[in-house]
């Protein structure tokens, strides 16, 4: 469902309702920078820095270069799609919503300068070749479309002068107030602006024609300023706008599943929730407290071997959801509410679509791995099961447990001719069902709400009782993604353990500062190649190299040998091969 700013307000009922009711929601962002990693340039493409020209980065310096990212550009589309699993129908509900996101200026730029951020070129190239419809973008702000106009300044100074110094003199000229011409809306707009900003005690008013402005009376001004207060009260409530949407994810605290989502986590956060901190660490604390349960989808293709043999290093969104569209995928059902038909047909790379993708890709993977562990509390909760030719008498024995079957007066006659009726209407050769002419329906006849057709899926237990995640849950919740780094993944609630298993990467038993204060060791590692180094605990770093320029082996001994001259006592060097055996 598209969510223009134009109805914004009429929808937001429908979208705090879908949050409320949800099990869990999924999200994606279109932004106004390209994040893809281009191997072939060896460069992050839409960070307005060139970064290291390293191909693998620390995760102090990604989440820099994210929060850097985040401040310089902005987000021009979110999507936001809930899942409510519906027992009747044995599958889940979806519900997808598409925003077109543009920095507002509080109502025509009354209360606040207008944000400034960067577009990317590449970026706006590669939506347009998606079919983006930039025009809903910045009709989310106002109804002019990507204009851009420009307008020689209004000599407005010298006529208001003018008319002041007249009024003070006490010449033969109009003492209440001077006329003002402006030929275009964007020379109005300059004269309401200039006036309310350069010229105390006057105000401008519209008339038919021309623009007046007038001095105020004490009175006038004491009730001008009122209207002001209660306008800047209104201006507020419609500048929050889209952060509600943010702030009710949030307040749920829902799980909340995107597809390689730290980037859109820093973005989230930093454009409508407060400005990122410094350091990763208060980062980590602050994303975790805002939102409580957040799950990666790559992550999950890539961390769980089960669905990493599956993926086979392709972990974009598109494949996942072609691999979990397979017959080992078929449970659970995921369909769209009717009232959101808009996704009924592919609409890649329209957030609220990638939504709804990321959201289905991992209730089925969450499904497919529940099935294939063998945890003390299974993850997947069965509906009830359907045989379909019985599929009434289901139904309606789980509508109605309690009701019991009418006696039937046996001394009460039955007419062949009815009793043949009734035989046909219930034989088995029907399967049950009414073959009653069509001429005999009632043309008002619908449906029965609640005799809806079960398509035998199953539920998917993400929460425990008490709200907490499941054990499966809880493995792959609050890590997300990382590539180009020494680390699988960047954890929310801790420091990272996922390190990667490759030849390129050496343990050291020394740690960081340490080695970071011996210039001499750090050039002895250089001679390897360029490096980054990471730090594991307090005691052990790791030194991973973009490209070691000799084997494994030989690096090992060259770094021991030549560390025994740079530290005291020398080096103790691993390979991480070994060292995660």
């Amino acid at each position: 469902m598209e969510v223009s700013r134009q109805e914004f307000a009429k929808k937001m009922p429908m979208v705090k309702a879908a949050i409320d009711e949800c099990d869990f929601m999924a999200i994606d962002t279109e932004l106004s920078v390209e994040s893809c990693y281009l191997p072939f340039r060896n460069l992050e493409i839409g960070l307005h820095r060139p970064g290291t020209g390293k191909r693998i980065e620390t995760r102090d310096f990604r989440y820099n270069e994210y929060k850097e990212a985040s401040e310089r550009f902005a987000i021009i589309q979110f999507g936001l799609c809930t899942f409510k699993w519906d027992e009747p129908s044995g599958r889940y509900i979806a519900k997808a919503f598409n925003f077109p996101i543009f920095p507002t200026s509080f109502a025509g730029g009354r209360s606040q300068p207008n944000r400034v951020f960067h577009v990317q070129a590449q970026a706006f190239d590669f939506l347009a070749k998606q079919a983006f419809d930039f025009n809903k973008v910045r009709t989310s702000d106002s109804k002019e479309g990507f204009k851009s106009i420009t307008y020689p300044p209004l000599p407005l100074y010298n006529k208001i002068n003018a008319w002041i110094e007249s009024t003070a003199q006490k010449k033969l000229v109009d003492k209440d107030g001077i006329n003002i011409h402006a030929t275009n809306g964007y020379q109005r707009r300059l004269v309401y602006q200039e006036v309310r900003n350069k010229f105390e005690g006057l105000v401008a008013e519209g008339r038919r024609g021309y623009i007046r402005v007038i001095r105020l009376t004490k009175e006038q001004e004491v009730e001008r300023n009122k209207e002001r207060e209660e306008q800047f009260k209104v201006d507020c409530e419609n500048a929050v706008g889209f952060r509600k949407v943010i702030d009710w994810i949030s307040e749920s605290k829902k799980p909340l599943v995107g597809h390689n989502m730290l980037l859109d986590m820093c973005h989230i956060i930093g454009q409508f929730m407060q400005p990122l901190p410094d350091s990763k660490e208060e980062f980590k604390t602050l994303a975790k407290r805002l939102f409580p349960i957040m799950i990666d989808t790559k992550h999950i293709a890539i961390s769980t071997p089960e669905m990493a043999e599956i993926a086979d290093g392709a972990t974009d969104l598109e494949n996942m959801r072609f691999e979990t569209s397979r017959e080992a995928f078929k449970n659970p059902r995921v369909d769209m509410d009717w009232e959101f038909p808009r996704y009924l047909e592919e609409k890649a790379h329209e957030a609220g679509y990638d939504a709804y993708m990321t959201g289905t890709v991992f209730i089925k993977m969450v499904s497919f791995l529940g099935k294939n562990k063998e945890l003390e509390s299974p993850i997947i909760q069965p509906a009830f099961s359907i045989d379909l030719s019985s599929a009434f008498i289901i139904i309606e024995s789980r509508r109605n447990p309690k009701e019991t079957v009418p006696e039937v007066d046996e001394t009460e006659t039955v007419e062949p001719e009815e009793e043949k009726r009734q035989d046909e209407v219930v034989s088995a050769d029907n399967g049950g069902w009414d073959t009653e002419p069509d001429d005999d329906v009632d043309p008002n006849w619908t449906i029965d709400d609640e005799e809806v057709y079960n398509y035998g899926s199953t539920w998917v237990r993400l929460l425990e009782d008490n709200g907490e995640p499941t054990p499966l849950l809880a493995s792959i919740a609050n890590k997300a993604a990382l590539v180009r780094a020494a680390f699988h993944y960047f954890d929310f609630t801790k420091e990272e353990q996922g390190i990667i298993k490759q030849s390129n990467t050496f343990v050291l038993h020394l740690n960081q500062q340490a080695l970071s204060d011996n210039e001499t060791a750090t050039k002895l590692l250089g001679e390897f190649g360029p490096f980054i180094v990471e730090p594991i605990g307090d005691k052990v770093t790791l030194v991973v190299y973009e490209r070691p320029l000799a084997d494994r082996n030989v690096v090992q001994q060259g770094l021991t040998e030549s560390l025994k001259t740079a530290v005291a006592g020398g080096v103790r060097v691993d390979s991480v091969v070994d060292y995660l055996v």
